[in-house]
Order: structure tokens, then sequence, then C-alpha cells
């Protein structure tokens, strides 16, 4: 009686699929970044422009374009220029020049977001090197993990699920995850203690940043939670984690994109959380209880109330240069 081996995974259809669903996330980059433009350039003065953010958002997008154009060429070679019924196993050859260019372009990718990520953290702590030490260091080592595990999966012949490469990639998404939600909640922290100082010192009854703390939560939740249903699919050895990939390659460029979009237009929680939202009210500065380390600083807040003090610090409008 003959034996047949393991079924082969319909990979051209799953790929089909993912590809479809990393191309709606594309299309959606498009309009979130042509807006964000439309924020950094049109909604501030050309002397207040933030040009970090500029160069950053550019960038994310271009990498983001470039993995489409990959992808776009791996259709080709899969359903036009191989033979036809080949397309599945074009697509098992992980180790391909594509695949790993692509691989390439996502870990540029989430290092660029995770650093922009930190950069927020470091501001929002009134530019303190020591807060963001250690994110840097994590950052650091996760994308050499994921730049080891990529020159791993390069070599021909190395599966998916290599062993070596299996272990490379726990510390990458380990390392990721880590790095997003520990600075996702320092950002966090720090906006819920300023605002419960605002709070007490001015007798509001909510806290001025709730609308801010949520908005940064669910962004970076956005990015977060994608990788870690792929890091949950990789674990469970789900060759459905290549495709997940390349969504998580544009939810990479949504997530700082879209924390722009709503600031700078005012589409938050909450009536005066952003810093571009018309009001009547009057900027202020406040004293601060909060970090004697950023005694120095002032805080802009946008209030009905006027107070003044000698020790005070800045944070108000978030997409000034150097600020969110």
């Amino acid at each position: 009686m003959a034996t047949t081996g393991p079924a082969v995974p319909p990979l051209d259809k799953m790929f089909l699929i993912g590809i479809w669903i990393e191309t709606a996330l594309y299309g959606i980059s498009c309009v979130v970044f042509s807006t964000a433009l439309y924020v950094l350039l049109h909604k501030r003065s050309s002397q207040t422009r933030p040009l970090f953010l500029l160069l950053v958002s550019c960038s994310l997008f271009a990498l983001a374009t470039a993995h489409v154009g990959l992808v776009l060429r791996q259709l080709l070679e899969a359903f036009i220029y191989s033979p036809p019924g080949t397309a599945t196993l074009y697509f098992a050859d992980q180790s391909a020049p594509i695949p790993v260019a692509k691989l390439v372009l996502y870990s540029v990718n989430v290092f660029t977001q995770d650093m922009v990520l930190v950069w927020r953290l470091w501001i929002v702590w009134g530019r303190n090197w020591r807060i963001v030490i250690v994110p840097i260091i994590l950052e650091c080592m996760h994308t050499a993990a994921a730049f080891i595990a990529e020159a791993r999966g390069a070599i021909p012949g190395i599966p998916v699920f290599d062993k070596i490469l299996h272990r490379w990639a726990l510390v990458n998404w380990s390392l990721d995850l880590t790095v997003n939600i520990g600075v996702t909640a320092g950002i966090a922290y720090k906006l819920w203690s300023v605002g419960m100082t605002i709070q007490s010192l001015t007798g509001r009854n909510s806290n001025k940043y709730y609308g801010a703390i949520l908005t940064v939560i669910e962004s970076g939740g956005l990015f977060t939670t994608a990788t870690l249903v792929t890091f949950s699919l990789y674990l469970s050895g789900q060759i459905a984690t290549v495709m997940a990939i390349d969504s998580v390659m544009q939810l990479a460029v949504l997530t700082p994109l879209l924390i722009i979009v709503r600031v700078g237009l005012g589409i938050t929680h909450g009536s005066n959380t952003t810093a571009y939202a018309s009001t009547a009210a009057a900027t202020s500065t406040l004293p601060h209880a909060v970090s004697n380390s950023l005694a120095s600083r002032q805080v802009r807040i946008d209030i009905q109330k006027s107070t003044t003090s000698n020790s005070t610090y800045e944070m108000g409008k978030m997409q000034d240069g150097g600020k969110f």
C-alpha cells in the first residue's frame, strides 16, 4: 500500500489572501500619510514644523511602499513568470532574495517605529536620557536578533521553523513586545501623572491628558496586538506567520502616523486634549510638582484659568519640534 507524505499547505491561496490584506492596509496608509503631511506642513508655521516627524513619516511610508513593490514582484514571479501550478513551491522558498529583502524592510520599519516611540518617551519625560537608556538597549538587542534570524533564514535549505532560527525569532519578538508595552506604559503614566498634578492645582474634575493617554494606548495597542498575534502563530508552528508579517509591516507605518493625524485634527477622546483643536482657552503656565529634574521646563496647557510660577515645565503642543 502506497504511503503519502505530509500535505503541502495551499501557500498560493494563503499568500494571495495575505497580500490582499497588506494592500488594503497600504491603501489606508496612503490616506493616513497624506493627512499626516497636511497636518505637519499646513497646520504649522514654517518656523515650528517638526522636521523630525516629517522625515520619519516619509521614511516609514517609503519603506512600506518598497515592501508593497516587492510583493508585486512576488505575484508576477509566482503566477506569471513561473510554470502553471508551481506558485505554492515558489512561496515555499523563504530563503529566496525577495522574501529575505521583505523581512529586512520589515525589521528596519519596526526599528524606526519603535525608536519614534522611544523618542516620544524621551520628550514626555522632559528629555531625560536616563529614562530611555534601557529601552534603547533593548531595541538594539531586538533589531540585532531580527537581523541574525533573517541571516539564518537566508541560507538555502533552512526551513522557517529551524531550531536556531526559532530561538532568535523568539528573542526578536519577545524584546519587541517588551519595548512597545513598556514604553507605551511609560508615556501613559507620565501623561497621567502630569494630568493629576494639573487637576490638583486647577481644581479640574478630570485629567487634562486623559484623551492623549487613550490615543497613545490605542495607537500603540494596534501594533502590539498584531505583533502578539504573529508571535503566537509562530509559537504554534503556523506557516501563516509569514503572511502575517506582511500585514504587520503596514501596521508599523500606521501606528505613528495615526497619532500625528489624531492629535493634529483633534480626533481624540475628550474635547480639550489636543494642541491643534480650536478652543477659546488661553495658554497658561502651571507650577509642577512631578519631578525635580524637570523644574526648569514649562507645561503649556490650554485652560480657562491662568496661573503662573517660577517652577514650570513645558509639555503642551504635541506636534512642536521635538514633541509628539
